[in-house]
């Protein structure tokens, strides 16, 4: 396998590592209908992830590889924070039906 597909999976890996910070903390919930993730916490449960995510970090449970560093992970839970919806997009397009 070559170098660049390690690092997209790592990527892949670490945006789910994010997503589940992000749920553990209440920033994110999952539509009990469609498992889309919204938003349902504030800017309290968001810091609370990025802690999270550093102490995971620091007691070896969450491991950084192929040169991702704390602030590449800090990054990606602020990218999915930010492209996560406060609706379910499938539970939206059926009420408009």
């Amino acid at each position: 396998m070559g170098g660049a597909k390690r690092i997209l999976e790592e990527q892949g890996y670490l945006e789910g590592v994010a997503a589940g910070l992000l749920k553990e903390t209440g920033y994110l919930t999952a539509c009990e209908a469609h498992e889309t993730l919204m938003i349902e916490g504030d800017e309290e449960s968001l810091q609370a992830a990025y802690k999270l995510a550093n102490a995971r970090v620091s007691s070896g449970a969450i491991k950084l590889e192929y040169g991702f560093s704390r602030r590449d992970l800090t990054d990606i839970i602020k990218d999915v924070a930010e492209n996560t919806g406060d609706d379910c997009y499938s539970c939206q397009k059926v009420a408009q039906e």
